[in-house]
């Protein structure tokens, strides 16, 4: 996956990338001390047939940045043009793979613990959540 472009907001840098078109959220901390962040994968639902990132409720993604997690939230192929195996699961596993590998290459001043990765999924997105661990 490649990163498409990045905007810094007064509080909180946002990355919008291709391929599987997810945003990441965290707010930037000043301390003395290095913070490391981490990371809530959260996965839409909608049956695996309609919807998108925009269907998670913003107060939930800032409560977890406020908490200290960087949040992903991606889309994932719909059906039914492509199976749930080949299509949303693909794409979520597609997802964690590159929080693991490239996330942290595109944010290098900020220190994440890529090994404690939590996956939040509402309906359809539980199941991917649920699965993405099996």
């Amino acid at each position: 996956m490649t990163r498409v472009g990045n905007r810094l907001d007064v509080m909180c840098l946002i990355l919008i990338l291709s391929s599987t078109k997810a945003n990441g959220h965290w707010r930037r901390k000043t301390a003395n001390v290095a913070i490391t962040f981490l990371i809530a994968l959260m996965i839409h639902g909608g049956g695996f047939v309609i919807g998108s990132k925009a269907l998670i409720p913003p107060f939930q993604i800032g409560k977890l940045v406020d908490e200290g997690f960087v949040v992903v939230c991606p889309d994932y192929r719909l059906c039914p043009t492509i199976n749930v195996h080949d299509g949303p699961l693909a794409d979520v596993r597609d997802a964690y793979s590159w929080i693991q590998e490239e996330l942290p290459r595109l944010v290098p001043d900020v220190l994440i613990d890529r090994q404690r990765i939590v996956a939040i999924g509402y309906s359809a997105g539980g199941t991917l959540a649920l699965l993405l661990v099996s």
